[in-house]
């Protein structure tokens, strides 16, 4: 069955344009996180990728890591709370490694 055509979940958010930072976001310490398997672990999405990169003419990819970024708003900044924040949920420590980038 499914949805109804033209039917939002939202119907405020229909046709609406991102925009830059909003007032809400003034104070705000923007954080980027960044999750990659680690190099010693094969990356098959990433083997993927290069194969069909290079299929598609893009001979000069030699090779892919895929990963994920997560954007933190946070009212206050501690490192110490961010890596506790990866190492509990948005990292697995065992197969991934990140990096913590505060955003100016």
């Amino acid at each position: 069955m499914g949805r109804t055509p033209g039917a939002y979940s939202n119907p405020n958010r229909r046709g609406r344009k991102k925009r830059g930072a909003t007032c809400h976001n003034r104070g705000m310490t923007t954080v980027r996180v960044t999750v990659t398997l680690k190099p010693s672990l094969l990356d098959s999405a990433g083997r993927t990728v290069a194969g069909s990169l290079v299929k598609l003419g893009f001979d000069e990819v030699k090779d892919v890591r895929i990963g994920k970024v997560i954007r933190l708003q946070l009212e206050t900044y501690d490192e110490a709370r961010v890596r506790a924040m990866c190492d509990k949920l948005l990292a697995n420590p065992v197969i991934e490694d990140y990096t913590i980038e505060v955003e100016p």
